[in-house]
């Protein structure tokens, strides 16, 4: 391993045109100055002293056994701008507090490529290639010890191809721009409490065969996926809130895809009790591939899905009193065949703001709610509502009841008209019977839309 002592190095030969480096050299005094690296460099490289600026230059290449990181800093902070090529067998680039590192190259290793665990406060922006065995960037907490106030910029590739590409802890923020990439093996991007995500991107996780990962693993925070964007896991959910109390959000104007799409812990022993608030914009999707596109937990959750915004599958509210709004008009089947919109327990609210009360066509009861056909003269519409106890139609709120009481009841059939049927033997009466049933189903639902709509008229007067 080469080391930067306090004496200024230099290592080349003089050109007519310039200096050649065939190593690596420093400018400046001790606990400062710029290391230039250029040339091909078999050897690693450790800057022991704070404030060092360490240039690899562009068509540098330094290759670094297993043993030792190929570029490390031993004191904080360090600087690390990246032109060249770093090829390591371990990790490498290992640095400690307020690193700063801008990669316009490319770095691979066999093990970590940039490995800050345990240390707080990186800048880190890539706009070449970090590909990795290891975590492509781990800047986790060691022990609960650092892993805060990080920042990652990324506008090129960030892969692992056996492991977590991004591994972080609380407080991080990563932008992932448009253009650019995170994938993992594992998890994409993994981060703890009150992370803050921006994706542009796209952010994949390919899968682990028999463990299967998520593209964000997250225990809270901010996303805002935009448009264009796409967070996808080809064998788990997209995203994956772990146990927390502290409420976060999802902001999505692109594509959230998943065998789930969004979804909490909900196992009692590990289980995320807070609340997840999750806004589809126009033009986004969030979509299981699974069957459920939203499963989430305890607390109050918020679904808001703008008009125009697509989620196909269940969506799976879980406990607390939660609400979800629908706006624009729905085409179809909501969340597509067999899909269903569950409250869970709690006092639930649903708001179906395109639609009025007597824009509902038929009401078809289920086991804990029932199947709402409306129209409102853009198409027939379906959607499945379980356990919800509030409705929102076009501002005026109705209960689960009185909804319910717009299904068609079935007429019984008595046993002395059963008697005077088989009597004549009846086949005329029978067609007879049918006929005044569904007469005498149509009047009770007029009836119940007349007095609903009395109630209605009342509530919206008063």
């Amino acid at each position: 391993m080469r080391r930067l002592f306090f004496c200024s190095v230099a290592i080349g030969v003089q050109l007519s045109g310039g200096t050649l480096w065939a190593a690596c050299s420093q400018n400046g005094q001790l606990g400062g100055g710029t290391v230039i690296c250029s040339g091909t460099i078999s050897d690693s490289y450790m800057a022991e002293h704070a404030n060092i600026t360490v240039r690899i230059e562009r068509g540098a290449v330094l290759k670094a056994g297993r043993d030792d990181a190929a570029i490390e800093f031993e004191d904080d902070p360090g600087t690390l701008e990246m032109k060249g090529a770093l090829q390591a067998e371990g990790d490498a680039i290992r640095a400690g507090d307020d690193f700063t590192l801008v990669n316009e190259g490319s770095i691979s290793a066999v093990g970590d490529g940039v490995n800050i665990s345990g240390r707080d406060d990186a800048s880190l922006t890539n706009t070449g290639v970090i590909r990795t065995g290891g975590r492509a960037v781990h800047m986790d907490d060691v022990e609960d010890a650092g892993g805060t106030g990080h920042v990652l910029m990324n506008t090129g590739h960030i892969i692992s191809i056996r492991n977590e590409a991004v591994e972080g802890g609380n407080g991080n923020r990563v932008v992932n721009a448009a253009g650019a990439l995170i994938q993992g093996y594992d998890d994409a991007l993994q981060l703890g409490e009150s992370a803050v995500i921006e994706n542009h991107g796209v952010i994949r996780s390919v899968g682990m065969p028999g463990e299967p990962q998520d593209a964000i693993d997250l225990d809270s925070g901010r996303i805002v996926n935009g448009a264009g964007g796409q967070i996808i896991s080809d064998l788990d959910a997209a995203i994956d809130f772990d146990a927390s109390s502290i409420a976060s959000l999802i902001d999505n104007a692109g594509e959230i895809r998943g065998v789930t799409g969004i979804m909490v812990e909900t196992h009692a022993s590990a289980a995320n009790i807070a609340v997840q608030e999750v806004i589809n914009q126009a033009g986004g999707v969030i979509a299981g591939r699974g069957g459920v596109a939203l499963l989430l937990g305890a607390g109050e959750d918020r679904l808001v899905n703008h008009a125009g915004g697509i989620i196909t599958g269940s969506v799976l509210m879980g406990g607390d009193a939660d609400r979800v709004v629908l706006e624009g008009s729905i085409a179809g089947t909501f969340g597509g065949k067999r899909a269903v919109i569950d409250g869970g327990a709690g006092a639930d609210h649903v708001v179906l703001s395109a639609y009025s009360f007597d824009q509902i066509t038929d009401v078809a009861l289920m086991r804990d709610g029932f199947v709402l056909s409306l129209d409102n003269g853009t198409g027939a519409a379906d959607i499945a509502l379980r356990n919800w106890e509030s409705f929102d139609l076009a501002g005026t709120v109705y209960s689960a009841q009185e909804i319910a009481a717009l299904a068609p009841q079935r007429a019984p059939l008595t046993a002395g008209l059963l008697l005077l049927v088989l009597g004549f033997g009846g086949m005329g009466l029978i067609r007879g019977r049918r006929h005044l049933g569904a007469v005498a189903t149509v009047a009770r639902g007029a009836l119940a839309r007349a007095t609903l709509g009395l109630q209605s008229a009342s509530r919206t007067g008063a």
